[in-house]
């Protein structure tokens, strides 16, 4: 079980038999040393669902905490058996236990300029390489990666922030987000490089210390299927990441927010264009006094920010038990916010959008001010970014610009 502040990630094993009656069983929380559902905290399923709990087959499920609560306030997780008081199966969870959190490591320096400021170990699968320089003059750099403290031939090289294994371009100063390609882990490799492939040429590179990678979060890949990413803008190096999983979809929104800034993504009110009026969108942001990250589902009224129930508002105002988004995990890593929620695939209630994975639709995503509470923020109208985008059929979220006929080439699948 892979623990996160507001969420667990289990890897249910498979079961060596099954007896001939089941009785109804259920996630619980809770605080005594010992399991029992007398004053503990049962926990909806992956699906959100808050019936008994279906047969599970060596399946990763994420689950959510109850608004508010983090794992630190409870002391046992178990399955547990209403009807007959038995427990299924149970974990300590410990006291000061560490939530998984991005990791820093060294700084690149070596030839052709290669520099940067301390890479940032996001997730099991997710690099970001702040202030990043190359002077872009070598035949055949590659960003490389391999087992042991320094690259060699027999490493494996990852693609570019665009998905792309073509030579490096030059680089000044630039912040990118690299994915580690394929079921390919930080725990299967020993150092980043910049490599000359065809001539063996090692540009510069960092040692990834098991030690200090031991405890950074999941992948999306790891919470959901196929991982897909789009960068929505570059000067912001504002992004989104995401995966399917199962009726659920798990996105990650990474972006370098100013003090009192939002992000947010989500579908547009129009189904062949870009309408900010009538979007559902997901509005993310990390607070930078206390590192609390906050996803909020919201239903796009008006332009106008909310009075009420109307305007830009979260579905809560509207209407009673509407929020649809489930946040996993947020983190600030050197100024950049990164938060990952989800939500269903289906809309889950009269003010939500449907995620279709047989046709294209289109989304939209803003960036702009808060104001309000920390609680409720008043949405603005983005004074930076509002593109439509849409998204083809499986097996990833292809997403290109709407007004192109061909694929954008920010969009990358990164596998």
């Amino acid at each position: 079980m892979l623990l996160v502040a507001v969420s667990l990630l289990l890897l249910i094993a498979a079961p060596r038999g099954q007896g001939p009656r089941v009785r109804p069983a259920y996630f619980y929380v809770g605080t005594g040393k010992s399991p029992s559902a007398t004053g503990a905290t049962r926990l909806r399923d992956e699906r959100g669902g808050t019936g008994p709990l279906r047969r599970y087959r060596g399946e990763s499920i994420t689950l959510s905490l109850p608004d508010g609560k983090t794992l630190k306030d409870f002391k046992t997780f178990f399955v547990w058996c209403d009807d007959y008081a038995v427990n299924f199966g149970s974990v300590e969870i410990p006291r000061g236990v560490e939530f998984p959190r991005p990791a820093k490591v060294g700084a690149l320096r070596g030839v052709h300029g290669v520099a940067s400021d301390s890479v940032v170990v996001v997730d099991a699968q997710t690099l970001l390489v702040p202030n990043f320089s190359y002077d872009g003059e070598a035949p055949d750099a590659k960003f490389w990666v391999g087992r042991g403290e320094k690259p060699s031939p027999e490493g494996i090289r990852i693609p570019d922030e665009n998905g792309k294994e073509t030579p490096l371009r030059k680089y000044d100063k630039k912040t990118i987000v690299l994915t580690l390609p394929g079921e390919l882990t930080v725990f299967d490799i020993g150092h980043f490089a910049i490599w000359c492939e065809a001539f063996t040429v090692n540009f510069g590179h960092i040692v990834l210390p098991r030690t200090a990678l031991a405890n950074v979060p999941p992948s999306l890949k790891m919470l959901g299927s196929k991982l897909n990413c789009e960068v929505l803008h570059d000067d912001l190096a504002f992004e989104v990441r995401w995966a399917v999983a199962g009726d659920s979809i798990v996105l990650q929104l990474v972006s370098k927010l100013e003090d009192g800034e939002y992000m947010s993504f989500g579908i547009s009110g129009h189904p062949g264009k870009s309408q900010m009026v009538g979007g559902d969108v997901a509005v993310a942001w990390v607070d930078k006094d206390t590192l609390k990250g906050f996803a909020q589902d919201y239903y796009l009224d008006a332009k106008s920010q909310c009075a009420g129930t109307h305007g830009s508002c979260p579905d809560n105002n509207i209407a009673p038990n509407t929020e649809s988004i489930r946040l996993l995990n947020a983190a600030l890593v050197n100024g950049y916010s990164i938060v990952t929620y989800q939500r269903a695939l289906k809309a889950s209630d009269h003010l939500d959008l449907p995620i279709l994975t047989n046709s294209a639709i289109s989304s939209s995503s803003l960036v702009g001010l808060r104001s309000g509470t920390a609680q409720c923020p008043r949405v603005m109208r983005s004074r930076r970014h509002n593109r439509s985008w849409s998204r083809s059929p499986p097996p990833g979220l292809q997403l290109r610009p709407t007004y192109q006929t061909k694929p954008s080439p920010n969009t990358k699948a990164c596998t």
